[in-house]
């Protein structure tokens, strides 16, 4: 699972993706979960850092890694000040 970011209408969206299939010949990535503007997804982010307990389920479920945080963390933060 990572963190993507789309750009519609001007904005930058995050989402978390994955691998729809198996055959890594064939990838095909899907968004999962959409943390809404890149602006707005960092706080999400960091409440779930500091508090694993507020992850959804269907997150931990399709395999999110709490590890991987706060280099999305990062990511998006860099992100959104290049849309600035």
């Amino acid at each position: 699972m990572w963190v993507s970011t789309v750009k519609a209408k001007g904005r930058k969206y995050a989402y978390l993706s994955i691998y729809e299939n198996e055959d890594f010949r064939k990838r095909k990535a899907k968004n999962v979960y959409s943390l809404g503007k890149v602006e707005e997804a960092v706080p999400v982010l960091e409440k779930w850092e500091s508090a694993p307990e507020t992850i959804p389920g269907a997150l931990k479920r399709k395999g999110l890694n709490p590890g991987k945080i706060p280099t999305w963390i990062k990511k998006l933060e860099k992100d959104s000040l290049a849309v600035v």
